[in-house]
């Protein structure tokens, strides 16, 4: 677009030419390794090398990438240049010829020592200065003098302001600012731009207003952000003429005066993949009137794909939130809605597969409404659902019917302590906590400020209600600071569970009997429980599947049974950061015969291992650090060293030095392993 090679076609714009034009190339297979974003278009893509040197031949000198300390051949012809840091000795000269019209320093973090690098360089088109974490005004000001300039990328740059003299880029189309966290205000005569088409503004949080009449910009396509102000020409209705499309977040819509104003934002004639709707958390927000209708008026186009609300004090959401003919609709998030007793009726979204909603604290059911008149049950579509701090919350649904939620299968919960789990065979993945952290601010846009809030234990109703997940594999329990026991049966029903997962449940003192019943458990991680003193028999001798075996920072816990030797499965076992543990020589005497990994860490306090390892011929990986009182290994000819690939002691001052490279009285044992780190 900024060389002229695309342009627009009859009624397509050119970047629907652009989307197209790579399409047919995709589909020719002229690109390889696509990668595409959440909306499905192409992030970024790699082209065979024999295309690629293709190309090169064809353009000759025309496209040059300085990458040595070579000099450029023909640095007249040359009018696409890609400079590498540590080619910086060679920019002054590659950047003397007005004929450059594409220029890209890749990365930009050495390149820019001098403005007068960029002085020569008035004729360019496209200019990529992304990751110039040098760049000051004295290189904007430059900038600002290139009157052919049609792409200009400042993005992951450190800059708080751009010069005044911006608006005179006449021919400037694309302004690319994303992730410029301390850019804090853009040129107040922003308007004049009269060709821009693209403003990236995406992650710049420090952003606390936008120009004057930006409204003006009539060839506007991207607008990542619009900040609402208080000012004619900073209101809402600056984007009530602009043709946007693509992303779209509008902040400080407390500042909107009536649900009037916030119809004449026109959302629904933009073309919107993604709206995010934010209220600031302020006394302005609660004071303000309408609001319920004020979020009405601001229905987008139904193609949307992502939608998320912040902020939002109304006490129920609009119906086109829940309206079917939002086909596309596939992701949607509710935070920090306080105010709010019911949702709009998301179940009857048709494609909708993620929902997450945190920190309304009125709300008593995700699904408030029964279903009939041939109407389909909820949520047909959803995969992922996400609960956060909702101390009200009783139920998924208020009416259970068979059928509902029929695909879900990841479910996480946190501080949502009266909410109990109804039939849901399509769940194989459940994190559940009750400690949680409320994001204020957008997930998408980053800004994130976190409040820790603690609704206290899991009841016991909750916990067995897990039974009801039957077809569970994956259970994440964490951050339940009452939690000493389980409920007798919780883990009755759940035969198909592979993966446990405890932390920081720091009154828990033992596992649960009724984990015998869980015969298919693959991996077992317990950490930061610090009550637990051991790992009983009663549990140990029926994990026959068991895999891995994690136990960490654990204060009480002070080793494993003998019972160890009944996990025939397991093959990898770590404990770390446990100073109870003195002894490991009766636990390991007797080791799984398929264990192809140990890892030992920051256990301070272990003194003696076993004498002997005969038996274990399968063992690859032995990682052992921060034991100062660890003495001396169990060595034995052909026993546990004889297959080893990796043997790695470090901060074991009394072990390491028996293992020093050909000088240790040790060393004759090890030096067949492959890795050794001594």
């Amino acid at each position: 677009m900024a060389n002229g090679f695309v342009s627009s076609e009859g009624t397509m714009t050119v970047e629907d030419v652009a989307e197209e034009i790579i399409s047919e190339l995709c589909w020719a297979s002229f690109f390889q390794d696509i990668e595409k974003d959440d909306l499905g278009k192409v992030r970024c893509f790699k082209i065979h090398d024999l295309l690629h040197d293709l190309a090169q031949y064809v353009m000759g000198d025309v496209c040059c990438t300085v990458n040595d300390e070579m000099p450029i051949e023909h640095p007249k012809r040359t009018r696409h240049l890609t400079i590498w840091p540590y080619a910086w000795k060679q920019i002054n000269s590659a950047c003397q010829f007005g004929s450059l019209r594409t220029c890209r320093f890749q990365p930009a973090n050495r390149a820019l020592l001098s403005p007068n690098v960029l002085r020569p360089l008035e004729s360019l088109r496209a200019l990529d200065l992304a990751n110039a974490n040098r760049l000051n005004m004295l290189h904007l000001s430059v900038i600002t003098h290139f009157k052919y300039l049609r792409y200009l990328n400042l993005s992951r740059t450190s800059i708080k302001k751009l010069p005044e003299s911006t608006s005179s880029l006449c021919n400037l189309q694309v302004l690319n600012l994303n992730d410029c966290d301390k850019l804090q205000q853009l040129p107040r005569h922003l308007k004049y731009l009269k060709a821009l088409r693209h403003l990236y503004l995406r992650w710049c949080s420090s952003l606390v207003r936008m120009p004057h009449e930006i409204g003006q910009l009539t060839s506007l396509k991207t607008l990542n952000i619009y900040i609402v102000g208080k000012k004619k020409g900073l209101r809402l209705d600056e984007l009530e003429q602009l043709c946007l499309r693509g992303e779209l977040h509008i902040k400080n819509l407390e500042r909107v005066r009536d649900a009037a104003d916030a119809k004449k934002a026109n959302l629904m004639v933009k073309q919107l993949n993604e709206l995010l709707l934010e209220w600031g958390r302020n006394e302005q927000s609660k004071l303000q009137q309408n609001v319920e209708q004020i979020l009405k008026a601001l229905e987008p186009h139904p193609k949307l794909i992502k939608l998320e609300v912040g902020g939002y004090q109304g006490n129920c959401f609009p119906d086109w939130m829940g309206n079917p003919d939002f086909k596309n609709l596939c992701f949607m998030k509710l935070v920090d809605c306080w105010n709010s007793q019911k949702l709009a009726p998301l179940g009857r979204l048709p494609s909708l597969k993620r929902l997450v909603i945190c920190c309304m604290h009125n709300l008593k059911y995700v699904d408030d409404e029964s279903y009939d008149g041939g109407v389909a049950r909820g949520f047909q579509s959803l995969e992922y659902l996400v609960l956060s701090c909702m101390p009200n919350l009783e139920g998924l649904s208020k009416v259970e019917e068979v059928g509902m939620f029929p695909h879900l299968t990841r479910l996480h919960v946190r501080a949502c302590p009266k909410l109990t789990f109804p039939s849901l065979p399509s769940v194989r993945q459940l994190s559940l906590a009750t400690h949680c952290k409320c994001s204020v601010g957008s997930v998408s846009q980053q800004v994130l400020i976190q409040i820790p809030l603690t609704m206290g234990s899991c009841n016991t109703i909750q916990l067995d209600s897990l039974g009801n997940l039957s077809c569970l594999e994956q259970l994440y329990l964490s951050r339940d600071r009452e939690l000493s026991s389980f409920p007798v049966g919780m883990f009755g029903d759940l035969a198909c569970l592979r993966k446990l997962h405890i932390v920081k449940c720091s009154k828990m003192e033992a596992l649960p009997s009724g984990l015998a019943n869980c015969i298919a458990l693959e991996e077992l991680s317990i950490s930061s429980c610090h009550s637990l003193e051991s790992l009983t028999g009663q549990v140990l001798n029926v994990l026959c599947s068991l895999r891995k075996l994690e136990i960490v920072d654990c204060d009480k816990f002070k080793g494993l049974s003998a019972s160890f030797q009944c996990l025939t499965s397991l093959q990898h076992m770590r404990i770390e950061g446990c100073s109870q543990v003195t002894a490991l020589s009766e636990d390991l005497q007797h080791m799984p015969p398929v264990l192809k990994s140990i890892t030992l860490r920051n256990l301070q306090n272990l003194e003696h291992m076993p004498n002997c390892w005969a038996s274990v011929r399968s063992l690859q990986y032995l990682y052992i650090e921060d034991c100062p009182q660890l003495r001396s290994l169990p060595l034995c000819v052909g026993g546990w060293l004889h297959n080893l690939k990796t043997f790695a002691i470090l901060n074991c001052p009394e072990l390491q030095n028996p293992f020093q490279r050909e000088t240790g009285q040790d060393w004759h044992w090890i030096r067949h392993i492959p890795d050794v780190f001594v």
